[in-house]
């Protein structure tokens, strides 16, 4: 008997964590984020999501719903659904005006009891210390918000100055390809998009010049690797060596 307890109890509790967690399937198309195409004037970048996974949480203000899609991080408003969202980094020449648009797209809207998402969406948190003591800090919602019948109004997609770094101006496009809605309990995902990023009014001379001025090549591997339209500079390697002063204390030298 206490075997056949054992059992139950078992099965009861692996019922309950699978229903706490699951996947939404979008489409059969692989997920990705692709460079389409570059030029002076501007890129072309394609999204693609493949599916959400979701897992509920327990926190002091009842139980919430986090949303995640791979490789994506989350909208960062305190106290409103953190959804998934992806940010690539652009390289953008000096005076140019940037603006960026979804040219084509595939939308569908999901109600989320269907799929098994029983809670809201987890509002996000203020980021805190690892020493911080996670029991003392408050548990930020927006009731407002969540008690409304409206829908998450983040611009699906955005382009932010970032700043710049070695000559190179830098700028983010982010993309969010979800709107919720807590009352009707519903979300509209983009599940395919084309971006247009055009670069209006650049100066591309004064790019040139800087770019050549402040070259390194010890900064190609970094902005190869985070900037997706990086094009290195025409700048011969051998104008520019890299050379290392090295410093010790006396007692470090061989008599």
């Amino acid at each position: 008997m206490k075997k056949i307890s054992f059992i139950l109890l078992l099965v009861f509790t692996t019922a309950i964590l699978v229903a706490a967690s699951g996947t939404i399937k979008l489409q059969d198309n692989p997920a990705k984020v692709q460079l389409l195409e570059k030029s002076d004037t501007g890129l072309s970048i394609a999204y693609a999501v493949d599916e959400l996974q979701f897992r509920e949480i327990n926190t002091k203000e009842g139980i919430f719903t986090e949303l995640n899609a791979l490789n994506y991080t989350t909208t960062n408003v305190t106290g409103l659904p953190a959804l998934p969202l992806m940010r690539q980094l652009i390289s953008v020449p000096l005076g140019a005006n940037v603006t960026a648009n979804i040219i084509s797209s595939s939308t569908k809207v999901i109600n989320l009891d269907e799929q098994g998402v029983l809670y809201p969406l987890m509002p996000r948190q203020e980021s805190v210390s690892k020493s911080a003591n996670l029991e003392q800090l408050p548990f930020e919602v927006n009731r407002d918000f969540y008690n409304a019948n409206m829908w998450t109004d983040n611009p699906s997609i955005t382009v932010t100055e970032i700043g710049m770094m070695r000559g190179t101006r830098i700028f983010a496009v982010d993309f969010v390809p979800i709107k919720y809605n807590p009352v009707l309990k519903k979300i509209e995902v983009i599940y395919q998009a084309e971006v247009k990023v055009a670069f209006s009014g650049a100066n591309f001379i004064a790019t040139n010049e800087l770019q050549a001025k402040t070259y390194s090549p010890a900064f190609e591997g970094v902005f190869a690797q985070t900037l997706i339209n990086y094009n290195a500079p025409k700048v011969s390697f051998l104008r520019y060596p890299i050379g290392y002063v090295i410093i010790l204390p006396d007692n470090f030298i061989a008599p």
